[in-house]
């Protein structure tokens, strides 16, 4: 509305100047009404209803699963989650979230992967599928040398945790951060 209408004028101490400020934001408020009435067709047209002469037709196929799957989704993406519960399973580094979205409770599968950080002297010569080359502060000021992030699914953390600390344990390396978080603390930070 801004660059249709141009600046708003002040409002004024004389009653023409605040009649001046007063017709201009009613041209402002019909304006945005226009354009929220614009957002929900483009709306409407996303979510598989078709919008023809000013009425709405919904398709055959909008008021099926599909529909509600997709305003599910949409629901999912749109709204504020309310979190209740992050509960822990059987397999190592899944958890259940659930969620209160809109007026629906949902449970949703949460993966979190083990994260640590090494720093080494000698750099890596590329990135790798679980490690990136990372800029972080390290506790007590520490020297970052060549500092690298690990992202590894944490049943695999486990399976292999003796050659991780085997490796982890080279003179190379300078000093290894951040294995010890819970992992329920690692999904309430991120």
């Amino acid at each position: 509305w801004r660059e249709i209408l141009g600046p708003p004028p002040p409002t004024g101490t004389t009653k023409e100047e605040r009649l001046v400020w007063l017709r201009y934001h009613k041209k402002k408020w019909e304006l945005q009404a226009r354009q929220r009435l614009e957002r929900r067709k483009r709306r409407r047209l996303a979510d598989g209803e078709a919008v023809l002469g000013g009425g709405l037709i919904r398709d055959g196929l909008a008021r099926g699963l599909g529909s509600y799957l997709r305003k599910t989704a949409r629901s999912i993406l749109d709204m504020p989650w309310q979190i209740v519960q992050i509960a822990e399973t059987s397999q190592p580094g899944l958890f259940k979230l659930w969620a209160l979205i809109g007026n629906d409770l949902h449970c949703l599968k949460l993966n979190i992967p083990r994260m640590f950080y090494v720093n080494q002297r000698i750099p890596k010569p590329e990135e790798g599928p679980v490690y990136r080359k990372v800029n972080r502060t390290l506790p007590r000021l520490n020297p970052v040398c060549n500092l690298y992030e690990y992202s590894v699914p944490e049943d695999m953390y486990q399976e292999h945790i003796n050659e991780i600390n085997a490796s982890l344990s080279a003179p190379d390396i300078e000093g290894v951060y951040e294995t010890q978080v819970p992992l329920i603390m690692r999904a309430l930070i991120h």
